[in-house]
């Protein structure tokens, strides 16, 4: 069985959640300039959540902040790609050999409970709510995925990178 949660979101996460589906589907280009006015109306909330929102992508690297309260979709060239996947995989290879001196029957449940949900999702199974929807669904999976081994090494400061 398979039950989906109640949605007992706030607002902020709806709005953090309506954002990322937007910037991941495209929607918001990457260095797009965004505005918590036309974005709090768009969404019909008022600025406090968007501006919570705009932080919070901001903590994820979707946003790039500035000082001067510019908010711009992030951009990352080709080559920070490539750099950002070659330090995730020398962080996330420390901490999977961290994790399997612990619990790695529960690490593995996890991660094969995550990769059938992914397998669920790529069936077209998950989500009927379109293609902004299914990258929501693949974006919080792939962080489940990628949190459960650096949660599982139980290394604190690796856990805050």
């Amino acid at each position: 069985m398979n039950l989906q949660p109640i949605d007992d979101l706030t607002l902020k996460d709806r709005v953090i959640r309506r954002l990322r589906r937007a910037i991941l589907a495209g929607s918001l280009p990457a260095g797009a300039l965004l505005s918590e006015r036309d974005i709090a109306q768009q969404l019909g909330v008022s600025r406090t959540p968007v501006r919570e929102a705009f932080a919070a992508l901001g903590r994820e690297g979707l946003l790039s902040l500035s000082p001067h309260r510019e908010v711009r979709v992030a951009e990352m060239s080709p080559a920070q790609l490539a750099e950002a996947c070659r330090l995730r995989a020398l962080l996330e290879s420390y901490a999977l050999s961290m994790a399997l001196h612990g619990d790695s029957v529960a690490l593995l449940d996890t991660l094969q409970e995550v990769v059938r949900s992914f397998h669920f999702l790529a069936q077209g199974n998950a989500a009927d709510e379109g293609v902004e929807a299914a990258l929501e669904q693949a974006w919080q999976l792939d962080l489940r995925f990628h949190a459960a081994i650096v949660k599982a090494a139980g290394d604190s400061l690796l856990w805050q990178v």
